[in-house]
C-alpha cells in the first residue's frame, strides 16, 4: 500500500470518528456538571491539524514552498497540545484556572513560533540544505508539552470520579498511554498521523465513560446510586454490608433549609467514601439512607470501618445511626436486612426509643 493509500485510509478513520463524536456530543451536550462543549472544539482541532498536516505534506516536496512548510509546521506544533487541553476544559470550568492551564500552551505556541526566526529557529526545527526536517533540542518542547496536558486528564478524571472509577480507569489509562506512545512514536519520526486518530477516540471513550459514571452515581453525593446498588449486590465475594441512616434530617431542613440538609448529606457521603475507600463502596439508596458493600475483608475491618463513619460524621457535627452485618451464609437480602435492622435498633437508641420506622 502506498504512503497516500495508507494517508487516505487513515482520514478516513479519523473522520469517522469525529463524526461519531459530534453525533454523541449533540445528543447529550451535558451529562450532570460536565459539560462536553469544549469537545468540539477539541475535534475541530483534530480535523483541522489532519488538514494542515496533508498540506504541509506537500509543500515537503518542493523546495520553493519553504515558508508555507514553515507555517504549516507551525501550526500543527500549536494544535497538538489543544487534543487534551480540550478534554480537560470539560472538567474544569473555572475560567482563573482554564487560563492557568492554558499556560503551557502559550509557552508551546511562542517556543514553537521561535522556529521561524532566523538563527534561533535551528534550536526548535528547520530544513536543512536538502530540505529535510531536523528538529532541535527545542523542538520537542511540543510533545513535553502534550504529555503534560495527558497527565493532568488522567489525574483530574480520578480526581474527580475518585473511588467511583473501576474498569472506567483501565480506559482512560489506555487512552492517556496510547497518546503519549504514539506522540513518542511521531517524535521519532517512527509513525506518522496517529496521534489525531487515537485523540478523536479517545473523546468518544472519554465522553461514553463519564456518561455511563454519571447515570449510575447520585448527583448530590457522588456515591453510587440505588439502581447500581441492586446490580453490584450480585457480585460473588460479598462479606459485609453496613446500613447508615442519618439522624434528624427532617429536624435541619425544617430549621434551616434544604440547602443546609443537602450539605449534611453531602458531608456524610463524604465520610463514607473516606472511610470505606478500599474495603467497600458506599452507596446512597435515598433521602438520608446509605449503604457500603464489602467485598473479601474479615469482620474486624467492617466494624472498624463503621466505628470510623460514625466517628468522621461526628466530627463533622452531625449524627448518624449505623448498623452492620457479616455474612454466615444467609442470602444477600437477608444479609441487608440485617443489617437494616441493627441500623434501626441504633437509631431507637438514638431517639430514646420514639424514632417511628420509615
Amino acid at each position: 500500500m502506498t504512503y497516500y493509500a495508507e494517508y487516505i485510509q487513515t482520514n478516513f478513520i479519523l473522520i469517522v470518528l469525529c463524526l461519531l463524536t459530534f453525533v454523541l456530543l449533540s445528543m447529550k451536550p451535558k451529562v450532570g456538571s460536565f459539560d462536553f462543549r469544549p469537545i468540539y472544539i477539541t475535534v475541530i482541532c483534530i480535523l483541522l491539524f489532519s488538514v494542515l498536516d496533508k498540506m504541509e505534506t506537500w509543500s515537503a516536496y518542493d523546495p520553493s514552498h519553504y515558508t508555507a512548510r514553515m507555517v504549516l509546521s507551525i501550526l500543527c506544533y500549536w494544535l497538538k497540545p489543544m487534543f487534551c487541553l480540550g478534554l480537560i476544559y470539560v472538567i474544569v470550568t473555572d475560567q482563573k484556572k482554564r487560563i492557568l492551564l492554558a499556560i503551557p500552551e502559550m509557552i508551546n505556541m511562542i517556543v514553537m513560533g521561535a522556529a521561524a526566526i532566523p538563527g534561533i529557529g535551528k534550536l526548535v526545527f528547520y530544513f536543512d540544505e536538502g530540505y529535510y526536517f531536523q528538529r532541535g533540542p527545542l523542538g520537542y518542547t511540543v510533545f513535553v508539552i502534550s504529555f503534560l496536558y495527558v497527565f493532568i486528564l488522567f489525574y483530574l478524571v480520578l480526581f474527580n470520579l475518585r473511588e467511583k472509577m473501576a474498569k472506567e480507569t483501565i480506559l482512560i489509562a489506555i487512552c492517556s498511554i496510547s497518546i503519549i506512545l504514539a506522540s513518542i512514536a511521531e517524535a521519532t519520526a517512527f509513525l506518522r498521523n496517529t496521534t489525531p486518530i487515537l485523540s478523536a477516540a479517545s473523546c468518544i471513550i472519554y465522553y461514553l465513560m463519564i456518561y455511563v459514571q454519571l447515570t449510575t452515581v447520585d448527583a448530590l453525593t457522588g456515591l453510587y446510586n440505588r439502581a447500581t446498588f441492586y446490580e453490584d449486590l450480585k457480585e460473588k465475594g460479598i462479606k459485609g454490608v453496613a446500613s447508615i441512616d442519618m439522624n434528624g434530617l427532617k429536624e435541619l431542613n425544617d430549621s434551616e433549609g434544604h440547602n443546609a440538609g443537602d450539605l449534611a448529606l453531602s458531608s456524610i457521603a463524604a465520610v463514607i467514601a473516606k472511610e470505606a475507600k478500599g474495603n467497600g463502596r458506599g452507596y446512597r439508596i435515598g433521602g438520608d439512607e446509605f449503604i457500603v458493600i464489602f467485598k473479601n475483608v474479615e469482620e474486624e475491618t467492617v466494624k472498624n470501618a463503621c466505628d470510623a463513619i460514625r466517628a468522621g460524621v461526628d466530627a463533622a457535627g452531625y449524627s448518624v445511626a449505623v448498623g452492620y452485618a457479616y455474612t454466615s451464609g444467609e442470602s444477600m437480602d437477608e444479609l441487608v436486612n440485617k443489617s437494616d435492622e441493627r441500623m434501626y435498633a441504633d437509631k431507637d437508641a438514638h431517639y430514646g426509643g420514639k424514632h417511628i420506622r420509615r
